[in-house]
């Protein structure tokens, strides 16, 4: 495989020759910067977009519409009754034919 030519402003971190790791000890770590100036809520984009009204008309404004209902779902599987006496039931069958299930055992 030919050599890819790496661009110069990444030679002095990037070492190709030593798959693809990045060459610590020419990376310097950056101090801990200040925290930045708090963003504006939701709210405020909303009126400096266009809205007028009060912060409360402007939650009210979120609640649509009600929707269509939806359609009936399947019917579910069954009881949790049924469904362990179905898992005792295989269970069995594998005992019986002394299949590994992969349990603990």
């Amino acid at each position: 495989m030919a050599k890819q030519r790496v661009p110069r402003t990444l030679q002095t971190t990037y070492d190709t020759d030593r798959s693809g790791q990045i060459d610590e000890d020419a990376v310097e770590g950056g101090g801990s910067g200040s925290d930045g100036d708090d963003g504006a809520s939701a709210y405020e984009i909303a009126v400096d977009n266009g809205f007028e009204g009060s912060e409360s008309d402007w939650l009210e404004s979120l609640q649509g519409s009600d929707g269509e209902d939806g359609s009936d779902g399947d019917d579910g599987f069954g009881t949790e009754e049924q469904y362990n006496s179905i898992l005792a039931r295989l269970s069995t069958i594998e005992d019986e034919l002394d299949i590994d299930n992969g349990g603990d055992d």
